[in-house]
Parts: C-alpha cells; sequence; structure tokens
C-alpha cells in the first residue's frame, strides 16, 4: 500500500485533513471544570507524583503519600517538572524542556513510554480531561511574540496517535484487522489503546480513506481506498491475499449488467482457493 489517500465527492480529500491536529483555544471559564478532574496527588494508583532537583536536575518521582517507596521516573539532562496523574493513575503529563523549548510530554505510570505531545513550546501547567483524552495547558507567547496573547489550548492527544495509525496503515501491504494494526502501533506509541485503534479505523473508513474486506476468516480487514480497482484471491490454507486486476473480468461484469438493463457503477469480486502444488520448503 503506498500513502493513504482520501476521496470525496469532488476529488481527494487530503489526508491531513481526516487526521488534523485537533487544537482548539478556549475560554477561561473551562478552567475550573477541567482542572477539577486533575489527579495531582494522590492518583488513583494512591502515588504521589512530584518533581525534585536532588540530582542536581529537575526530574519526576513517585512515592506513597506516607513519603515512602520513593522512585525514579525521569533521568535526563533536561529539567522535567509539574506531573499530573491522569484521572485513572495510569498516566503522567509533565512538562520538559528536553527539545530546547518547554513542551508537554507523557509517560506511563512506571515511566516507560515517553512520548512529546506538543511541539509549541511556551507549554506550562497540563492537567487532563476526565476521560483522559484531552489535555488543557497554557500557552505562553514566545519572545517575538506580545505578551497578551497567553492563551488556554486543549490539545487532542489522539491526533498524534492517529498519525501513528496511519503511517501503520500506510506502509501495510498485508491487509490487516484492528488488532494488528493495533499491535503495530503499540510498537511505536505504547500509549495507544485498541479502542482508539477502533476509532481511528472506523474514521478513516467513513472518509472513505479505508476500505474494509472480509475474506472469510470472520475478521474485518483493511487496505488503503484507491481510485484503480482490483479484485483479490485468498488463500484459505495460509490466508495469503493476492491482488489482481483482469480486463477479462471486468469486461465480462459490465456486459452482465448491461444485459439485464444496468449500469455498472462498481464491484467486489473475492475468490478463494488452494494452491495447485504444496509450497517448497522455505519458501
Amino acid at each position: 500500500m503506498g500513502a493513504i489517500r482520501g476521496k470525496a465527492k469532488s476529488g481527494k480529500l487530503p489526508f491531513a485533513q481526516a487526521a488534523a491536529i485537533v487544537v482548539l483555544v478556549i475560554a477561561a471559564a473551562l478552567v475550573t471544570a477541567t482542572s477539577a478532574s486533575a489527579q495531582t496527588f494522590p492518583g488513583a494508583n494512591g502515588k504521589i507524583a512530584f518533581a525534585s532537583s536532588n540530582d542536581g536536575d529537575s526530574e519526576i518521582y513517585v512515592m506513597n503519600p506516607d513519603g515512602s517507596g520513593v522512585d525514579q521516573l525521569t533521568s535526563h539532562p533536561a529539567a522535567d517538572y509539574a506531573p499530573v496523574w491522569s484521572a485513572d493513575g495510569q498516566k503522567i503529563v509533565f512538562v520538559s524542556d528536553r527539545d530546547g523549548d518547554t513542551d508537554a510530554y507523557v509517560m506511563n505510570a512506571d515511566g516507560s513510554g515517553v512520548s512529546q505531545v506538543t511541539a509549541t513550546g511556551g507549554v506550562s501547567d497540563p492537567t487532563w480531561s476526565p476521560d483522559g483524552t484531552q489535555l488543557l495547558y497554557v500557552q505562553w507567547p514566545h519572545y517575538d511574540m506580545p505578551w497578551d496573547e497567553i492563551a488556554l489550548v486543549v490539545a487532542n492527544l489522539e491526533t498524534g496517535q492517529r498519525r501513528i495509525i496511519a503511517r501503520v496503515l500506510s506502509e501495510s501491504t498485508d491487509h490487516p484487522d484492528v488488532e494488528e494494526v493495533y499491535r503495530r502501533s503499540v510498537e511505536r506509541d505504547p500509549h495507544i489503546s485498541i479502542a482508539t485503534v477502533y476509532r481511528t479505523v472506523r474514521l478513516f473508513e467513513e472518509a472513505n480513506i479505508l476500505e474494509r474486506h472480509d475474506f472469510g476468516d470472520g475478521r474485518s480487514r483493511y487496505e488503503e481506498a484507491t481510485d484503480e480497482h482490483h479484485d483479490h484471491l485468498i488463500d484459505i490454507q495460509s490466508g495469503r491475499v493476492i491482488e489482481f486486476r483482469s480486463q477479462e473480468i471486468e469486461a465480462l461484469q459490465k456486459e452482465v449488467a448491461e444485459r439485464h438493463g444496468f449500469r455498472l457503477v462498481g464491484h467486489r469480486l473475492e475468490l478463494f482457493g488452494v494452491p495447485l502444488k504444496p509450497p517448497e520448503d522455505g519458501s
């Protein structure tokens, strides 16, 4: 499969539009409602998250409410600070200047899977939405911007994850199902949930970016929606899917439709078979 493209009735729909960054500037009235959902300390798992510079660099730690069980989660020359638990106690968002400016990062409760979720710089005071899919943070102006342009911003965490899922789908040549797309996606970002994969695949299908197939194994399989039509031959022994195009079949189907008084506007053909010869050893 090549680069994923979308299609609309009027022509091509750029993929960037289907997986666009969802960043909304909101009114200050939302601060109280959203901040109330933040799990600063302790989190749902009973741990307190805090920043300390005892080792010379500001790092993120967690500990029990009684001060025992102190664990260092980050170890980076840059300053990591302002940790905030997600409502379910599974993730921590924090601020760091690892890329040269202050941005928001997310990691798992054990410190694994650190990923950068903003790239604007000037980020401070991040907090979570109740469902853990969005962040609210303060966006401070850069040095060349007016200081009265401080904004409250909501960032959709699934946007970056959708880009990863789209990349996985774009690079796939084997018509993967959702579970396989999820497995490949979490190798790149362990924060991606299978629910996010299901939502993203459904979104891309509704936008005509993906085509869904049933190859007889009880699983929905997906591939890029392209302008060039092709059909499928499925090996029922191995599950291998072969894409093919036959001008003779295309002409015959058009002839059959016209014979019955129809103009053919589309079709789907899936052939199921077994190899005529057994595969060679090592093939």
